[in-house]
């Protein structure tokens, strides 16, 4: 009996493997049109919003005050408060520009955003907050503070970045993350037909919200969601741990970073 690999499957076998091709493709394209609906149909508002933002902040990075050359120190204290908003993927500083502007508007100072670059062997990068906070505390040292209050505000997987940066950072006597709001974020792994987003950091997460499970009290933990956000469910966001959970109507997971009452749970936490 002849031991060579035959050249070509049986054919009974041919139908059994177009079935699972066409399931895969079947199953991306559905996928995709989810995507499309959630992103470009649902959130449309944010989607024409962001486009003018990133015109907007192309322009002038510096509008609305933000990303100050230096940071300004608080009169009635040795410290400053400093404010560092993080996007999620494919976001920017431009994301925040109507927060910045609200933002502005309450008299808050020391509002920073960076971007975040993930890479398949970094997928949830701590390295650019670590290195911009690092250089906000030098500066204000510098001017004489003798340290930082910092909010870290993340949408979507930059909350998760922020959470993961908070509850496992070495700890610095001279710098205070004193609360972290996660708007839309996943922060606790439950699956759901967008879970594919995040199949790559699961573990990632899981880890993540294990530490936050064990030490609650580490920051002033402050979650908001839109109630028509199909991405993320609402478990993965108001987790057990929050001091305080809100959830936006009509809004959905991109809509809740311009809704105005979004920015005021922002400005009454950075003022109370």
């Amino acid at each position: 009996m002849s031991s060579q690999v035959p050249n070509r499957l049986p054919s009974t076998q041919i139908p059994q493997n177009e079935g699972i091709r066409e399931s895969g493709l079947f199953t991306r394209l559905y996928q995709t049109c989810q995507v499309i609906y959630e992103i470009f149909i649902k959130d449309i508002s944010f989607v024409i919003t962001s486009a003018l933002n990133y015109l907007y902040y192309k322009w002038n990075p510096n509008i609305y005050d933000l990303n100050p050359e230096l940071p300004t120190l608080e009169l009635e204290s040795n410290r400053a408060r400093i404010v560092l908003m993080l996007p999620g993927d494919g976001g920017g500083p431009f994301c925040f520009l109507n927060i910045a502007q609200s933002l502005r508007g309450a008299g808050i100072n020391n509002v920073y955003s960076i971007g975040l670059t993930s890479t398949e062997n970094d997928p949830l990068p701590t390295h650019e907050i670590e290195d911009k906070i690092t250089l906000i505390k030098e500066q204000c040292m510098a001017m004489g503070a003798q340290g930082i209050d910092v909010t870290l505000i993340g949408h979507s997987s930059g909350a998760i970045c922020a959470a993961k940066y908070i509850w496992s950072r070495e700890l610095d006597p001279n710098v205070d993350i004193s609360s972290f709001i996660n708007i839309a974020g996943r922060i606790k792994y439950l699956d759901n037909p967008f879970h594919f987003f995040c199949n790559d950091i699961r573990d990632e997460i899981h880890h993540i919200y294990e530490r936050i499970e064990l030490f609650p009290n580490q920051t002033h933990l402050v979650t908001i969601r839109g109630s028509r956000d199909g991405i993320v469910p609402a478990g993965s966001v108001h987790v057990p741990e929050a001091n305080s959970s809100h959830t936006v109507e009509g809004y959905a997971h991109g809509g809740t970073l311009i809704a105005s009452e979004t920015q005021s749970i922002i400005i009454n936490q950075l003022t109370s």
